[in-house]
């Protein structure tokens, strides 16, 4: 087996299931698929870890994808977010997860929660 990224920093979704990316091929986007081979593709743990570019398309994807959540899906803004910690483990990010281009974004949960939590659009 290739080189495998330690289990403890990769999301239960994740394991296993690395993005291929293709450079030679871009015209099966439909054909996209996941494999346990790792070794030629970025896996992101942190977002210092990934390319500015990159690093801002996945706050404004996750901007529109948290913004498509229905509203009782959401941050309640008159609590803490250390209140709602679970509701965003345990809900919002899965759902972001689910809806995101995991070949474009090949991240773990930890840099969605990131996101999320950062009050603002200052890059880090």
């Amino acid at each position: 087996m290739a080189t495998k990224i330690p289990e403890k920093a990769i999301s239960d979704k994740a394991k296993g299931k690395a993005p291929v990316q293709s450079s030679s091929d871009d015209s099966s986007d439909s054909d996209s698929s996941y494999s346990s081979n790792s070794s030629n593709t970025p896996f992101y743990l942190t977002k210092s870890d990934m390319p500015k570019d990159l690093k801002e398309a996945l706050r404004k994807e996750v901007i529109w994808k948290y913004d498509a959540l229905p509203e009782g899906r959401r941050i309640d803004l008159g609590q803490t977010f250390t209140n709602q910690r679970n509701r965003v483990i345990n809900d919002i990010i899965p759902s972001i997860m689910e809806n995101i281009n995991n070949n474009i974004f090949p991240i773990s949960n930890e840099i969605l929660y990131d996101i999320i939590h950062s009050p603002s659009s200052s890059s880090t």
